[in-house]
């Protein structure tokens, strides 16, 4: 995955990308769901040789259907270029509200075309290539770009763990895209499959998300990048 650009300012990105909302509960550096520990618990849990980092409120395609059962790991490394730590990007996307999830490529080609489906967050998922990735048969290598946090599917031993200084709702798994990249992890977008964010019908916690925290948390941030940086030049 190519390294391009600074880090992103407090205003870039979306979902963990952005934001501070703070939900009452505590994390060992501050306020806040200690939603990265609760990352590595999982992790630690995984019994299988790959994995699968997505969010609760993720559906998946058919097409992910590949990454399930004994000969996964076959399929999924048939997809990707041999040597090194490497993994799969998968697209994701949003439908407009009352509609039905798109299980195929073709279906979901289809919603786009009728503007009742878009890429969810170019800002944050803009790595992907989503121009590209319409017409693609072959996994393509993507571009990391400041404020991408991608949703993988890798080497459970490559997966690395996730940073539990950050905690609440911000900039979680853009450090942890960030790192990977720095230590070597290269990423290829899935020619097919895909996920699809779920709706939320009540999206009051946007009102409430706590600006001071945010910006706090993005400049936690800005020195995890220096701090990665520096130690990978150190080794």
């Amino acid at each position: 995955m190519q390294l391009v650009g600074p880090p992103p300012g407090p205003d870039g990105g979306d979902g963990d990308g952005v934001g501070g909302v703070s939900n009452g509960a505590s994390g060992p550096h501050g306020g806040g769901l200690p939603i990265n520990a609760l990352r590595n618990v999982a992790l630690r849990l995984v019994a299988t040789d790959y994995v699968a980092l997505l969010d609760v409120d993720l559906l998946p395609s058919t097409s992910l259907a590949c990454l399930a059962g004994p000969a996964a790991g076959a399929r999924l490394e048939r997809l990707l270029p041999p040597g090194g730590r490497r993994g799969l990007v998968l697209p994701m996307f949003i439908t407009d509200v009352g509609m039905a999830v798109p299980r195929t490529k073709a279906e979901l080609l289809d919603q786009l075309a009728a503007r009742v489906a878009a890429p969810y967050c170019l800002a944050s998922q803009a790595g992907t290539a989503y121009d590209r990735w319409y017409r693609a048969t072959a996994a393509a290598e993507a571009r990391f770009v400041p404020g991408y946090e991608p949703y993988v599917a890798l080497r459970a031993a490559d997966a690395g763990a996730y940073d539990e200084r950050f905690v609440g709702y911000g900039f979680n798994k853009v450090a942890w895209t960030w790192a990977a990249a720095v230590r070597g992890l290269r990423l290829y977008v899935h020619p097919s499959a895909f996920v699809v964010h779920a709706n939320h019908a009540d999206n009051a916690w946007v009102a409430r998300i706590d600006r001071g925290g945010y910006l706090m948390t993005w400049r936690r941030y800005l020195a995890y990048v220096a701090e990665v940086a520096t130690a990978e030049t150190r080794e």
